[in-house]
């Protein structure tokens, strides 16, 4: 076990904070892997894979519960960034209509939208983030949806 820390935990430490950016989650996730490795390594069956994959894979898994118990990004953040001198005013503009039509929605249908959308969450995983049943969710993701479609539909002042 001490062999397979020194081989991997450098590794799984780069893949958490170019994922996290903070050197403290980055940590917090390697101790989180290598706790899990020790505590399923009875159970691990190679398919195919290496235990190399196993740790990356219980990596992969443990910043999606962290991403999740971070407050969500400010709406400004959500959008797809513009770089360099080559920047489609268009674009800039639709992402500034977009950002103004999700302030027409609700507080759960934003969290709900942003979840699926920009955190390319599952149905099944907002129900249980949000405690509540997977037809509520999708009911606040379709109202969600016709409502931003409506007001981008609206003329602009």
């Amino acid at each position: 076990l001490a062999h397979l820390y020194e081989l991997h935990a450098p590794a799984i430490f780069r893949y958490a904070y170019r994922r996290l950016g903070d050197p403290e989650q980055a940590e917090d996730i390697r101790a989180e892997v290598f706790l899990r490795m020790i505590e399923g390594i009875e159970r691990y069956e190679e398919r195919g894979s290496s235990i190399e994959a196993w740790l990356y894979r219980i990596a992969h898994d443990r910043i999606i519960d962290q991403r999740r118990r971070v407050q969500p990004l400010p709406l400004e953040e959500w959008g797809h960034v513009c770089e360099g001198p080559e920047e489609n005013i268009d674009q800039h503009a639709l992402q500034e209509e977009v950002q103004q039509s999700l302030q027409s929605l609700t507080e759960r249908q934003r969290t709900v939208i942003a979840m699926r959308f920009w955190q390319d969450l599952s149905i099944r995983e907002i129900a249980q983030q949000l405690k509540q049943s997977e037809g509520a969710v999708k009911l606040l993701q379709h109202r969600g949806m016709k409502q931003l479609a409506r007001t981008l539909r609206e003329p602009q002042e």
